[in-house]
């Protein structure tokens, strides 16, 4: 019910996710994009409903739902004491990726977040975000985390979005076949921290169910001039949207930042 309301009565921002897909894929074939944008609105109204499950979900059916994948790594890591950084990406359900991380292992997780300017939806937003213990932070108080150390713990923040206007050098790379800019934290601050950083990597398998992979970006010490962990984070979400097109929020404004001529 929600497809079919989200895509074919009101039409939620589809002029935005039919922009986005011929502009990210511009080889592609009129009829495989079209089915793609059907198949993004399909997974779309899954995540919604995902997302409200989460206020009556219990750690025993997210763990039940999201399968872990090459964790072993990350996991010995925190168990050593280290803290980590890791990063996500719109790919369905990253939300639920988050959670379930918390659920499976039970390591402190701060999870990085801009506020919502409706008071009532960033205030569900927020219970959901801090279910099984999850401790969402606003990106304000991002210096606050960093000075936090002597434990293990993760550090997660969605990194794909893109960078306010008031951001002075965001990191300019080629991204889905666009001129993109990032946030220049995802490079800043493991060299700031001298923290070792993965990607979360969600994969849907079946409705309601998804594989979490822990990709391993980089270890310090990190070189000062060195743009290894944003590289390979960028080319990690690209190769899973290849992957999984579907699965991308195409109805955010990715490229609202255009780079400035020399």
């Amino acid at each position: 019910m929600i497809y079919f309301l989200s895509y074919h009565v009101f039409r939620y921002r589809r002029r935005m996710v039919r922009k986005n897909l011929y502009r990210s894929f511009p080889n592609e074939e009129n009829s495989k994009l079209k089915e793609i944008e059907k198949k993004f609105y399909k997974r779309f109204s899954y995540y919604v409903v995902e997302t409200i499950k989460v206020l009556s979900l219990t750690e025993e059916e997210i763990t039940t739902r999201v399968t872990p994948i090459n964790s072993e790594e990350y996991v010995n890591d925190l168990k050593s004491g280290q803290p980590v950084i890791a990063l996500a990406s719109h790919q369905f359900n990253w939300e639920w990726a988050l959670l379930a991380a918390k659920a499976h292992y039970d390591f402190p997780i701060q999870a990085v977040y801009q506020r919502i300017n409706t008071p009532a939806f960033d205030r569900l937003m927020f219970d959901i975000r801090s279910s099984f213990g999850v401790q969402p932070i606003e990106k304000d108080k991002l210096l606050t985390i960093v000075r936090d150390t002597g434990h293990s713990r993760v550090i997660a923040f969605v990194a794909d979005q893109s960078p306010h206007r008031k951001i002075k050098k965001p990191y300019w790379t080629t991204f889905l076949s666009q001129e993109t800019a990032f946030f220049p934290s995802t490079d800043f601050l493991p060299k700031l921290t001298g923290y070792p950083v993965y990607f979360i990597k969600s994969k849907f398998t079946e409705k309601g169910h998804y594989t979490l992979e822990w990709v391993k970006l980089g270890n310090p010490p990190y070189e000062k001039d060195s743009s290894l962990v944003i590289d390979r984070y960028i080319e990690e979400v690209e190769k899973l949207i290849q992957e999984e097109p579907e699965g991308w929020l195409w109805t955010h404004n990715r490229w609202k930042l255009k780079k400035p001529q020399p």
